[in-house]
């Protein structure tokens, strides 16, 4: 099989920046595994481009926006690429060029003919950050840019962190970057994320947080009765009724208790907030802490179906085999409507490379003691396999830390943004002196704030944020 830059043109087409702007998709070719001389297999990576702002000068920067753990989505009529709407104003008014480029093994990103444990040993953010490596030196020499057309990255939560260590492993093509809500430090137990949570409900309210606590735990002890389970489906609506079958009463009291902490790492996202979640779970006219903590399910219920605008009479639930049985598929497309969810993949990436597991395994801690690390490990082992054990977890964080540096990385020119509602913020850099890795904390804001669609009625901390991106910017690109 012909090698990558030989298949190149056989994935892609041959341009000229006045006609870059396009409403299909474009193909790359990357080596299957770009540390393996002998593996000479080539796939097809999707990649997407908008060059309306772009000026064609020698100094003009190249704008490219990383895909993390998700689909790389659609472009619009208008031919901006979705997601990114912020960076296409920072594009217009540096006349950049612009790529988005999705993530190997998302979307349609497919290296391997499916997801088997064998296949996803080609999936890391080391074969991702030499994807990007690649990608910037194809691209270079399909549209004949200039060394001085500096390279800009940027990316939100995971795929923050893999601009960040983009700049540090390839400083020689990557000029800056902007790493939003990054979480750079790998971490097998990460019970700082319901700490975090814990504090915003506390923040509303001291007794908010303490009612969640104690409802949490009132719903773990009905949980291992079977009559409380039925009384558990009917409270809160359920679609289907808990399956007490399973043994997973962990992933039962997950279900139903951890739902408020989306409000928390995406707080400014929806109209629901953690302030209207207080409001119940402090009123007694609602009645018991569990019928509260159903009826704030309710409330979060409906405001998600009106953001999806598909109705719903009754709260989602899986079961635990159900969820395992989905998980343990190796189609790219296991519901068979041609969409990639990426359920499995980054499962995947959190038991080999960065744990994130999110724990309250103490009675004090804000879901109580049930929600604990082995929990995690076995949802990897009865995904993958029993050699996906702690030791292998630990071994692979370890490496991950080494590799990238965690919180203590030596890079510059990165923007570090944070929202500080997000509960992610405990995994990466919050502060620093150093002019070269700015931080730009973000108040009241969550997680990737800065990457939403710019509205007039943003918060003026929001707002201020992005003009410091942009400040900053400015001054990079000119250096």
């Amino acid at each position: 099989m012909a090698s990558a830059s030989s298949a190149f043109n056989l994935f892609s087409y041959n341009p000229t920046w006045q006609s870059a702007s396009t409403k299909e998709d474009k193909w790359f070719a990357q080596n299957l595994d770009h540390f393996d001389p002998s593996n000479i297999k080539i796939w097809k990576q999707r990649y997407q481009v908008n060059g309306t702002w772009f000026k064609g000068d020698r100094d003009s920067p190249i704008f490219l926006v990383i895909g993390g753990e998700a689909s790389l989505g659609l472009i619009n009529n208008s031919v901006r690429i979705l997601g990114v709407e912020p960076y296409m104003h920072y594009a217009e008014a540096f006349g950049a060029l612009c790529f988005k480029l999705e993530h190997r093994y998302y979307g349609e990103s497919r290296p391997t003919e499916d997801l088997s444990v064998e296949n996803l040993r080609f999936l890391s953010s080391k074969q991702a950050l030499a994807d990007i490596a690649h990608f910037i030196v194809g691209i270079n020499k399909l549209y004949e840019l200039q060394p001085t057309n500096r390279w800009i990255l940027f990316g939100g939560s995971y795929a923050g962190s893999l601009v960040t260590w983009a700049r540090l492993k390839f400083p020689h093509l990557i000029h800056a970057a902007v790493a939003s809500s990054a979480p750079l430090m790998a971490k097998v137990d990460f019970k700082e994320y319901f700490e975090a949570v814990k504090q915003a409900f506390a923040s509303s309210r001291e007794s908010c947080a303490e009612n969640i606590h104690q409802g949490a735990l009132d719903i773990s002890h009905l949980l291992e009765d079977p009559k409380g389970v039925d009384v558990l489906s009917k409270k809160f609506e359920l679609c289907e009724p808990i399956d007490s079958l399973n043994g997973k009463n962990e992933f039962n009291l997950i279900s139903l208790v951890t739902l408020p902490s989306v409000f928390v790492q995406y707080y400014d996202k929806f109209s629901t907030n953690v302030d209207d979640i207080c409001d119940i779970m402090v009123d007694e006219s609602y009645g018991s802490l569990i019928d509260r903590y159903a009826a704030v399910n309710s409330l979060i219920l409906d405001r998600l179906t009106r953001c999806s605008q598909k109705s719903s009479s009754c709260l989602p639930y899986v079961g635990y085999k159900k969820l395992l049985d989905n998980l343990k598929n190796v189609s790219y497309s296991f519901e068979g409507n041609g969409k990639t969810i990426g359920g499995r993949q980054w499962t995947y990436q959190t038991c080999t490379e960065f744990g994130y597991f999110q724990t309250s395994s103490t009675m004090e801690q804000l879901f109580g003691p049930s929600i604990s690390l082995k929990y995690h490990v076995d949802f990897c082992q009865d995904i993958f396999g029993g050699d996906f054990n702690l030791t292998r977890i630990d071994e692979g964080v370890e490496k991950t830390n080494t590799e990238y540096g965690g919180v203590n990385i030596s890079v510059s020119r990165v923007i570090f943004t944070h929202g500080s509602m997000d509960p992610w913020r405990a995994l990466g850099i919050t502060e620093s002196s150093n002019p070269q890795m700015s931080v730009i904390n973000i108040p009241r804001a969550s997680h990737c704030s800065d990457m939403g669609i710019p509205k007039l009625y943003d918060s003026h901390n929001l707002k201020t944020a992005r003009r410091k991106i942009m400040d900053i910017l400015s001054k990079w690109i000119s250096e």
